[in-house]
């Protein structure tokens, strides 16, 4: 099996996460959770697209069985993470 990830997209995407996505922290509701995510996955397909990635942001979305709304809640689900136990975990 061979490695077919873009490093351009793979540094695109830690880019746009690190400055678009963080703790949603204990003030959020968490029914919103899922709103907040999908507004985020379209906002992540338009600037991947705008980039010049349409095909490999199309790869990430079918990766993941709940697509890019998917792939932002693991993102904000790790930033919780992080800020609940520290940087260096």
């Amino acid at each position: 099996m061979t490695d077919d990830r873009n490093p351009k997209f793979e540094a695109f995407l830690s880019d746009w996460t690190s400055k678009n996505l963080g703790s949603l922290g204990d003030q959020t509701d968490p029914s919103d959770h899922k709103y907040l995510a999908g507004v985020r996955a379209d906002r992540l397909k338009e600037d991947a697209e705008a980039a010049g990635f349409p095909v490999e942001v199309r790869r990430l979305s079918l990766s993941f069985k709940g697509g890019l709304r998917e792939f932002i809640l693991g993102a904000y689900e790790r930033a919780e993470f992080r800020r609940k136990l520290g940087d260096n975990v």
